[in-house]
């Protein structure tokens, strides 16, 4: 009985090291956990210049998104160049206690540039390579790193019949196929890294007449997922889909994460130009 009590502990202790679900929120070590986190677009090759920078703006989580060595290409989503270097980011992250949200949305779209659906394909060989792998520089397997603070699946999905140069004709799949992706993805992460949270990644497009098809009550509403995650890429995004996500996960008990929002410096044309470093602070 005090053996099995110990282990109890043990697992409890262990499992309060990793960023976990308490109530409508998260927390770490038993106190709420917020992320104040930015994307290390780019960053990838200068790790130590990227965690120098994020703590510096007392940011506490980095988001790894686009980490490939080549862009959407389909065989180096697995190769030893491109995780050796994810190896050598979280690794530099944890030495500064810095939190990771690892991103898996450029998966989907190097199965989409061959001209494959992602929602119509099992995602458990390549969840369960990264979950089992051994940082390089850590020696700790992906599912044991608690620097590791969220998978996302596939933020910014394409919605069902999308066609365009971010969604080849043919890969969208239907809204069906969306359900069920996310459920038996969620469902297989939980299953190979139980200690790490998992979630679908932000949607975007909600509140487009022509993006209605998304299932994104079915799929917030899903056991397997325990977050609500949304991004802000235009005004209706701003004026419609922050107010009717928030109010759906109120009421399904469940908390909501802005996962991405953009601003664009450069282009006039983009729905939230910024022309000075003020005014993308402002938007901020």
């Amino acid at each position: 009985s005090t053996r099995q009590e110990n282990s109890r502990l043990t697992l409890a202790q262990r499992r309060s090291a990793f960023v976990q679900m308490c109530g409508v929120g998260l927390c770490l070590l038993g106190s709420p956990f917020h992320i104040r986190g930015a994307t290390a677009y780019g960053t990838y090759d200068d790790p130590g210049t990227e965690v120098k920078l994020a703590l510096k703006s007392h940011l506490n989580t980095l988001a790894v998104v686009e980490f490939e060595t080549q862009y959407h290409s389909l065989a180096d989503t697995m190769s030893r160049a491109t995780w050796t270097r994810v190896d050598r980011f979280i690794a530099a992250a944890s030495g500064a206690n810095l939190h990771i949200v690892l991103t898996l949305s450029s998966y989907a779209q190097s199965l989409q540039k061959v001209g494959i659906t992602p929602t119509r394909t099992d995602w458990k060989s390549y969840l369960s390579f990264i979950a089992n792998r051994q940082n390089t520089v850590t020696h700790v397997l992906y599912k044991n790193d608690p620097t590791i603070a969220l998978v996302q699946l596939w933020g910014e999905a394409c919605f069902p019949g999308e066609s365009d140069h971010t969604c080849p004709a043919g890969t969208s799949g239907t809204a069906a196929d969306m359900q069920s992706f996310y459920h038996r993805s969620l469902t297989e992460w939980h299953a190979v890294a139980p200690d790490i949270l998992v979630s679908t990644g932000g949607f975007s497009h909600l509140n487009s007449t022509n993006a209605s098809g998304i299932p994104w009550r079915a799929i917030m509403s899903d056991a397997a997922n325990p977050l609500c995650e949304f991004e802000v890429n235009s005004p209706g995004d701003l004026n419609g889909t922050v107010n009717m996500v928030t109010s759906y996960c109120r009421q399904i008990r469940k908390p909501w994460y802005l996962a991405a929002w953009s601003s664009c410096y450069a282009d006039t044309g983009y729905p939230f130009y910024t022309p000075s470093d003020s005014s993308m602070a402002a938007h901020a």
